[in-house]
């Protein structure tokens, strides 16, 4: 697999149109409820096969957004994309064809003023396949996991994941299926103060083609990697600790 991939900052402007949230009504106050205005702004940077930019704010969701198979790229500059919602939503849906980056955001999935009864219905960015590039962001307090789905070519490096309920990671294939594959995770931070909850990477379901390497790994928890088999029985292990750094 080749190395990461990073298309952040003044080439995303040379090579893409830019939209503005704010322009679309968007408030970035912390309090109102910007779901259905970042939709329209992202479904107008999907029409013009540009970026998404959010100008520094934090930014309320309680339904999900989706983006179009169009949208090249999600860019915060200090902006904060906060969870809103007890409901098993995720905050990011990011198409299925789309090639998409998502870069310089922090994502508060506010989980301690929430109640979670499932963890594991709730997802920050669901990635569902394209080769989308998540890169230079910040994800914090995730109710479930911060990054999840049925990757194919997902590239994940240079974030800092701190306190998830579920797992940081979470990728599933399918038992008859190999439709999450050539995942890389690297450079990460992973960072998690409590000893009950769940390690930061996970693989369910005939992932195949992986590399997880030089992330650093602060965790209290005693499995911070888990892979299980087709059938979806777990096999838990610390494979973390060969290629990857044990605490900050």
């Amino acid at each position: 697999m080749s190395g990461p991939l990073n298309l952040r900052g003044d080439v995303l402007r040379r090579t893409m149109p830019w939209i503005n949230a704010k322009d679309y009504g968007v408030t970035g106050n912390g309090t109102t409820d910007d779901s259905a205005n970042i939709q329209k702004a992202a479904d107008a940077a999907n029409a013009v096969s540009g970026a998404l930019l959010f100008p520094p704010g934090i930014y309320g969701l309680s339904a999900e957004v989706q983006t179009g198979a169009n949208l090249r790229a999600i860019v915060g500059y200090g902006a904060t994309i906060k969870r809103l919602t007890t409901a098993a939503t995720k905050l990011f849906r990011i198409n299925s064809s789309a090639n998409t980056q998502i870069t310089g955001l922090i994502v508060d999935g506010n989980r301690d003023a929430l109640t979670i009864a499932d963890p594991t219905q709730f997802v920050d960015i669901l990635q569902l396949g394209g080769k989308s590039i998540i890169s230079g962001n910040r994800f914090l307090n995730a109710p479930g996991s911060s990054v999840a789905g049925q990757a194919s070519a997902a590239q994940i490096f240079g974030n800092h994941f701190e306190n998830w309920r579920d797992h940081a990671v979470y990728f599933s294939g399918t038992a008859a299926t190999s439709n999450a594959k050539d995942i890389l995770i690297t450079s990460n931070v992973f960072v998690h103060d409590s000893s009950t909850e769940n390690g930061c990477i996970k693989f369910r379901n005939n992932v195949v083609n992986w590399t997880v390497s030089n992330n650093v790994v602060d965790l209290l928890c005693s499995t911070p990697f888990v892979q299980d088999d087709r059938s979806g029985t777990a096999g838990l292990g610390d494979e973390l600790n060969y290629t990857n750094k044990r605490g900050i």
